[in-house]
């Protein structure tokens, strides 16, 4: 017996070592495969990294790591991974500095069939920018940076993607003309926007027009394309100010796509006059749906070029600098007098002749005081006005403290009648949390609630914005975890985003999903630009 269980050991012993000779040996097998793979696509970057430097230029090419890292990340991709997936690392960085040299860019990708991860200007928001696939190639266009005429007839102005909000501001300011409000720093870019990422303007005037005129796009193939009445050859720079034109609106196509049907290079933004009078009226409410009530009337009467609601926390991370943050007894006051928890504010910009400007302030007044219960409000200081100037009207630089670290940051656009419930079940979520200040850590972290009317008012702009340490590793992961439960949230109040990406895909009718994909096909049959971002 003792013979046979030996003789079984022997033989099973036999087997096993058989098994572990094929799997090693596999093993050993797919690793020189990796291998060899590895030194092939080396190969292949090198050789396209060659021709990469002949079109832009030794300094505009790169594969060092150092260059490339920083396109890892954004300030709040760290929370999304498990919802959006890991940033992947890309193989070379290229910074064409004209559509021709986009073009070139393209069709090398093309040949070597590496993927793009185009990258336009601004503060990068939602891993919208970083690359989905191991291998890709950056194409940042900050060198695309030209502001390169201001029609006053059409009132437009004809931009590359690198032009900031701020200093086309500041441009057409000199002509007699303005830049649409929207949102955000002085840094913040048209193209990235209100092209890739389908932002539209945050005032009754500006939302009712798209400000989005017409669009020089480099397709994923590498051909050039000039929508609206550029699209005439050989006439393309008589008449570039006309978006529907020759058939279809092809400006909508490339909104929202998040750089996957092409690349723009050039766009033609709407302009708006600028007034001899430029006055801004802030309220204070005790409810939200007075502020809501009175944005919606201030908005059907058109007044305001800017009209924004904000709650407290958020007007505290406006006006509160670093180093008054920093002071907890400063914060203590300021919080026990001015910004008191669960007030709201409502910021309105007035612009235009003197006469019109003293007529919308009277029924601004009459809509906000009399008829809401609110109360006009004086900040206590006035470098804290001057920040909440900036952050409204994108024309100033003092903005730029706020954004004190990493942001969790999510928009919607819903109907009013959902925003206070909408507002409460998020706030339910969150504020069990415990989560505190980044700044200021006896403090609880703001919980900042903007509230932004478009198309007069039919419907509304609703975002949450939650400052975090990105190196707090229980900080990221608390946050995280809140994503899927507030898109969900957003899903069950019929809320809408304005783009879209793979992971939501799944939420759409199989028709809608399917017609995108098409598209995608249609354009970039080699799949090279921005794969598996959108679809």
């Amino acid at each position: 017996m003792r013979r046979w269980i030996r003789a079984g050991k022997v033989e099973m012993n036999r087997v096993d070592t058989g098994s572990r000779s094929t799997s090693v040996a596999g093993s050993f097998s797919e690793t020189i495969r990796s291998k060899q793979d590895e030194a092939e696509n080396m190969e292949t970057i090198g050789r396209a990294l060659e021709e990469l430097r002949e079109v832009v230029g030794e300094e505009s090419a790169s594969s060092a790591a150092e260059d490339l890292l920083p396109y890892l990340r954004d300030i709040f991709s760290p929370l999304g991974e498990k919802f959006f997936g890991k940033p992947a690392m890309p193989r070379v960085i290229v910074c064409p500095a004209n559509a021709e040299e986009v073009q070139k860019v393209v069709k090398i990708a093309n040949k070597y069939s590496i993927p793009i991860t185009p990258v336009t200007f601004g503060t990068n928001m939602g891993g919208l920018a970083i690359p989905a696939i191991e291998g890709s190639m950056i194409v940042d266009l900050k060198r695309l940076n030209r502001i390169i005429g201001i029609d006053e007839e059409s009132m437009t102005a004809t931009i590359e993607p690198a032009v900031s909000f701020g200093r086309l501001d500041a441009e057409a300011r000199k002509h007699g003309l303005r830049a649409v409000s929207k949102i955000g720093g002085y840094t913040g870019g048209f193209v990235g926007n209100f092209v890739s990422a389908n932002m539209r303007p945050h005032n009754a005037r500006g939302g009712w027009t798209d400000p989005v005129v017409t669009l020089e796009v480099i397709l994923p193939t590498g051909e050039l394309l000039r929508t609206g009445s550029q699209a005439a050859q050989g006439f393309e720079k008589l008449n570039p100010y006309a978006r529907l034109a020759w058939g279809p609106d092809f400006v909508g196509l490339f909104r929202g796509s998040l750089g996957a049907y092409g690349i723009v290079t050039k766009m033609v933004v709407r302009l708006y006059p600028a007034g001899e009078r430029n006055e801004f009226l802030m309220y204070e409410f005790n409810s939200l749906q007075d502020l809501l009530e009175s944005i919606n009337k201030t908005q059907r009467n058109d007044i305001g070029v800017s009209v924004i609601g904000i709650n407290a926390d958020d007007l505290y991370t406006i006006v509160m600098d670093y180093e008054d943050r920093s002071n907890p007894e400063l914060v203590r006051r300021i919080k026990s007098s001015v910004l008191r928890e669960n007030l709201w504010f409502l910021f309105i910009e007035l612009e235009g002749i003197a006469e019109k400007v003293e007529v919308e302030k009277r029924i601004a007044d009459r809509i906000c005081l009399k008829e809401n219960y609110a109360k006009s409000v004086q900040l206590p200081e006035e470098k804290m006005t001057r920040y909440l100037q900036d952050y409204v009207t994108h024309r100033g630089r003092a903005i730029m403290h706020q954004y004190n670290g990493a942001l969790f940051a999510f928009w919607c656009c819903m109907p009013r009648c959902k925003i206070t419930t909408f507002i409460e079940k998020v706030n339910s979520r969150f504020k069990p949390l415990g989560l505190k200040d980044v700044i200021c850590p006896t403090e609880p972290a703001p919980l900042r609630w903007v509230i932004i009317p478009f198309d007069r008012g039919t419907t509304l702009l609703c975002g949450i914005c939650v400052e975090y340490d990105p190196q707090d590793r229980a900080h990221r992961e608390t946050l995280g975890k809140m994503v899927q439960p507030l898109i969900s949230t957003m899903l069950s109040m019929g809320a809408t985003i304005p783009l879209t990406m793979k992971p939501l895909t799944s939420m759409l009718m199989p028709s809608y999903a399917n017609l995108m994909r098409g598209i995608k096909k249609l354009l970039d049959p080699n799949n090279i630009l921005v794969p598996d971002k959108i679809c």
